[in-house]
This record gives C-alpha cells, sequence and structure tokens, in this order.
C-alpha cells in the first residue's frame, strides 16, 4: 500500500462507539467523502435495514456487507463507518485493511446500552431483545476476538466526539506493509506516534499476555521509548510483562 492521502480511512467497532459521527467530523476535517456502510446498503436494497432482517434475515444483510465492503476497499481516499459486524468475517477484514488505517472504537457497555437506547436512535435489529444490555455483553464477547485483530483501538468512553476524532486522524498517514517469509507473514506499521499503540498492535498478532519483547529504538528515542511502551503495555488486555530494551 503506498503512501499518501489516497489511502481509506476505515472505523470500526461495536453499535453505539460512535463509527458514524466521528466519521462525518473526521471526514470533514481531512476533506474526504464519507462513507456509512449502513446507509449505503439501505440506499441499494431500498429499504431500512430492519425490513432487511425482518424480510431477508441477517445472513442476506452480511452478504450486502461483504460485497459493499470488498467494493469500498477498490476506492481511495473515503471515510468509512462500518456497521458493527462488518469486519468479524476475517475475509472481509484482511480486505479493508489492505485499503488503508482501520481503527476499531470501544466503548464501555453500560455507555453502549445509553447511547442505544436514546430515543433519538432507530431501533438496532440485534438489540429488539428482552434483556438488551444481557445482549450487548454476549455480541462483545462474540466479536472479541475479532475486534482484538485490530491493532489500533480508541476507547470513546467519556469523550466527545471531536476528542474521539482528533484520535483517529493520528492514524489517517500509518502505513501497513506485510513481509511475507517461508512460514507466513507479519506487519510493519509506520507512522508518528504509534509506540503508545503498541500494545493493540502486540494484541492483534496474537501475542499473548506475559509475552517477552524486544523494543529496538535509535539511541537518541530510548527514553521516551521506554516510557511510552511501558505504559501502552501496561494499559492494554494485551499486556506484556517482561521487555528488553535495545
Amino acid at each position: 500500500m503506498s503512501a499518501g492521502v489516497s489511502n481509506n480511512l476505515i472505523l470500526t467497532g461495536f453499535m453505539g462507539t460512535g463509527k458514524t459521527s466521528v466519521g462525518r467530523e473526521v471526514a470533514k476535517r481531512l476533506d474526504r467523502p464519507f462513507v456509512d456502510m449502513d446507509t449505503e446498503i439501505e440506499a441499494r436494497a431500498g429499504k431500512s435495514i430492519l425490513r432487511i432482517f425482518a424480510e431477508d434475515g441477517e445472513a442476506a444483510f452480511r452478504q450486502m456487507e461483504a460485497a459493499l465492503g470488498e467494493a469500498l476497499s477498490q476506492q481511495t481516499g473515503l471515510v468509512i463507518a462500518t456497521g458493527g459486524g462488518v469486519l468479524v468475517d476475517p475475509s472481509t477484514r484482511a480486505r479493508m485493511m489492505t485499503s488503508g488505517p482501520v481503527v476499531c472504537l470501544t466503548c464501555d457497555p453500560s455507555e453502549i446500552l445509553r447511547r442505544t437506547s436514546l430515543a433519538s436512535n432507530p431501533t438496532r435489529p440485534l438489540l429488539a431483545v428482552a434483556d438488551p444490555q444481557a445482549e450487548i455483553g454476549r455480541l462483545l464477547a462474540t466479536r472479541h476476538e475479532a475486534y482484538a485483530a485490530i491493532p489500533w483501538q480508541i476507547d470513546t468512553t467519556g469523550l466527545s466526539i471531536g476528542q474521539v476524532a482528533d484520535r483517529v486522524i493520528g492514524f489517517a498517514g500509518v502505513i501497513t506493509l506485510p513481509v511475507r517469509y517461508p512460514g507466513g507473514e507479519y506487519p510493519i506499521h509506520v507512522g508518528e506516534g504509534l509506540l503508545v499503540h503498541i500494545g493493540g498492535a502486540l494484541r492483534a498478532v496474537g501475542a499473548p499476555q506475559g509475552s517477552r519483547v524486544a523494543v529496538v529504538s535509535n539511541p537518541t528515542r530510548t527514553g521516551t521509548s521506554i516510557s511510552a511502551s511501558s505504559s501502552a503495555m501496561t494499559t492494554t488486555p494485551a499486556r506484556v510483562a517482561d521487555c528488553q530494551w535495545n
């Protein structure tokens, strides 16, 4: 993937984490077209997502998501807000991650329930159940592995749309280069300020909690590297217990 503003910038995450609101703000600031995948699917289908679920079923909706994700991945310069389940599918996730940085927005479950329960929000078909709070917990557990596979994570709990947009824009210039070897491949991420997100990046490649890692840094940056990396790795579920510094 080449450098430059032509790469897409994709926001994903669970419902109610702010993907659409933040996506619009980010697109405005970067002067890019904004695509909300749920809205685009409704336009293409000629009916609401509620009706798609009711009349065609969730499987049909997921097929529409996958097709749209593939189409958008072939375009450039977009800010895209996905539906909450789009990148659960590994092939769709991999395809969209090749078109630009993907940022996963997270939020405390109680805040998700509050946001999705607002009268101004349309009913969400997956939460049209007797106990929405329990369903949120179940869905988050089901999608945990998929969301954890995305290295860039922002917790939106307690933050304004503008504050989240500031953080998302920080990822706009990130370039990810796949390095292939006989046993598989691993990513190299190039960008400014990424050390504070090293915990999420390690988790995304499957580093188990308690892993040992080596951080190699320019001698003039060693102090900064140690401080930023240590902080990131002790405030993420992908926490690293013991590090070696070179």
